[in-house]
């Protein structure tokens, strides 16, 4: 099991609530709630106590605390396919060991796939230019300025909990076939570096 390393900030007790309260109080691997057996933690993914950073709090029950800290190491380099649920916090933590960049999650989202699959191009000779790229569109792709796309994502990824996916919050994948809620698909594209939204309601 990897050392953790730093002391917990003055504030630290109070970003670790809201990770928990931002997860639903709910574990975000199992969707446990808070019960004996299985009482709601926070783990520290890269293992820096003094990290707050939103990508850094996972709200994991005891259980699966003990798994993901004794078998995910974030610093390890990973080339398959991370778990729906762990991806946002990769992105976010990727983002800033690679890019310089402390993003936040509903970005993270938007490239979700560029973001999670970094290390999987860093034995690619183009790679520098690659997360060049990547950091250029990711700092043009200024969707506030789009009324209510922050807060539609925003609205996803709460909505992407596990107790209503089969495998866990997932955006805009794995509902229910029983879930006759609207369902909300964010399609991003991009042309000369700016970005174009389309938000599709389906009936």
């Amino acid at each position: 099991m990897r050392r953790f390393t730093n002391s917990y900030n003055l504030d630290g007790k109070e970003k670790r609530r809201q990770a928990r309260e931002a997860a639903g109080n709910k574990c975000i691997r199992c969707g446990s709630p808070s019960v004996p057996g299985r009482i709601l933690t926070t783990h520290h993914f890269d293992g820096d106590k003094s990290n707050d950073a939103w990508y850094n709090l996972l709200a994991l029950c005891q259980r699966c605390h003990l798994h993901i800290q004794g078998k995910v190491d974030p610093e390890t380099p990973f080339f398959l396919e991370h778990s729906e649920w762990l991806k946002p916090f990769v992105g976010g933590f990727l983002a800033k060991k690679y890019l310089g960049l402390d993003l936040e999650k509903y970005k993270v989202i938007l490239f979700i796939d560029e973001l999670t699959h970094i290390e999987q191009r860093s034995c690619q000779k183009d790679f520098r230019e690659y997360m060049s790229i990547l950091r250029s569109k990711i700092l043009s792709a200024n969707v506030l300025h789009e009324k209510g796309t922050r807060e539609i994502l925003l609205q996803k990824m709460q909505d992407d909990s596990p107790d209503k996916h089969r495998h866990g919050p997932i955006f805009g994948q794995g509902v229910r076939e029983n879930d006759a809620r609207p369902k909300t698909e964010i399609r991003a594209s991009y042309d000369n570096g700016e970005v174009a939204r389309n938000v599709i309601k389906a009936q």
